[in-house]
């Protein structure tokens, strides 16, 4: 499931991104609810005839299926990519790690116009990445590369409009998924760095330019 172990190569000259559903990864791999998510978006994409991947752009997430090797830069290289945010190339991805399984993977932010300093490490687990945006969407965690005050502040702030198109589809995850809002904090963003952000390997270019 490492693109490193896989001994891939990411493409290059603006190649695709490389599946990895018939490369090792099935969905006994896959945290169980991230296939929920996946089935929501399925659901909501045969009720309204819309492609599942973009179902839940207006809450940030555009999903990615199967799991990918991201082609970017600055993307980790021990990372499985499975939605992007919709702004700017972010997009987020499952950090493998020696020794912890893909379903107990921590969940990195990848936003390329930082550089190489712009991956972060938003949740320790897909279940803690659905609770970090189920308030204020998922879109704001790329703000977190400009400014923490603010968007820790939007993250943890609701829509003011209940009736909303973005509140109403956040409404809908989550009841749906049983998902208990919890923004992230200042403190437990750094004790995320702190945990695993060594952990994040970078290809030899993206390296130096740190």
């Amino acid at each position: 499931m490492d693109c490193r172990i896989l001994n891939l190569q990411r493409p290059t000259g603006g190649g695709s991104s490389l599946e990895l559903n018939s490369l090792g990864v099935t969905m006994a791999d896959v945290p169980e609810s991230l296939e929920a998510l996946w089935q929501l978006a399925d659901d909501l994409g045969h009720r309204s005839s819309v492609d599942p991947a973009y179902v839940l752009d207006h809450i940030g997430l555009l999903l990615v299926r199967p799991l990918e090797c991201w082609d970017s830069e600055y993307t980790p290289v021990n990372s499985l990519t499975f939605a992007q945010s919709g702004e700017d190339g972010t997009h987020f991805s499952l950090l493998q790690i020696e020794g912890v399984d893909l379903a107990s993977a921590p969940v990195v932010m990848t936003v390329p116009s930082a550089g190489a300093e712009g991956n972060i490490v938003v949740a320790a687990d897909f279940d803690e990445f659905l609770a970090v945006g189920a308030t204020g969407g998922w879109f704001t965690l790329e703000r977190l590369a400009d400014g923490l005050d603010d968007a820790i502040e939007e993250l943890a702030t609701a829509d003011p409009d209940p009736w909303s198109e973005h509140e109403q589809l956040l409404a809908f995850v989550r009841e749906r998924l049983g998902v208990e809002p919890a923004p992230l904090t200042l403190k437990r963003l750094d004790a995320l760095q702190q945990q695993f952000g060594e952990d994040i390997i970078l290809d030899e270019g993206a390296e130096a330019s740190r």
